[in-house]
């Protein structure tokens, strides 16, 4: 008994020059030869064969095809993941927070809120204060050094301090100085 071999002829480009390949109808129907990923898309399917994929399998076809557009649109538009950069535009995006942000001193009753904010009417309405006693220009830094200087009358871990001694000075000293006081409406 002999073993037969099967003969593989290896076609030039001339083989197809009456007649050039025709993609399998599956894949001319997910991918267009003119698209510029399309050579990548190719590669897919040529190593998917080669690793026996189900080519006739819709699914299997467009994951292929989909994974080889996100590979082109990788080399065409790379996006490096630049950690430095990301934390420069985080950087100045906070510092534009920052610029926009006030400290504000809510009362109700013998309590201050001390909290900060870019939209004062809109966290207003959310504690509904008895009185905005003050406020001052500043963001998180500012409020923090503000929880620090005044941690001796704080309630607990909040941001609500009793309204004595010091802060009701510093609360004074603001209002003198002419920062938005306003009485809650």
């Amino acid at each position: 008994m002999s073993k037969l071999k099967p003969r593989v002829r290896q076609l030039g480009p001339e083989a197809y020059a009456d007649k050039p390949p025709v993609l399998p109808p599956l894949l001319a129907e997910m991918a267009d030869e003119n698209e510029p990923a399309f050579g990548e898309i190719i590669d897919g399917v040529i190593k998917a064969f080669s690793q026996r994929f189900d080519l006739t399998d819709p699914g299997a076809v467009k994951a292929i095809v989909d994974a080889a557009r996100r590979r082109y649109e990788a080399t065409v538009n790379p996006m490096p993941y630049d950690r430095y950069a990301m934390m420069e535009e985080v950087k100045a995006a906070r510092a534009a927070r920052e610029a926009e942000s006030v400290v504000y001193y809510f009362r109700i009753g013998d309590r201050v809120k001390i909290g900060t904010t870019t939209n004062l009417a809109e966290r207003a309405k959310v504690f509904r204060p008895e009185e905005i006693m003050a406020t001052e220009p500043g963001g998180l830094d500012a409020e923090r050094r503000r929880h620090g200087q005044f941690a001796h009358f704080r309630l607990g871990q909040t941001e609500w301090f009793r309204l004595e001694g010091s802060l009701r000075e510093h609360i004074a000293g603001i209002r003198e100085a002419g920062d938005g006081c306003r009485q809650a409406g």
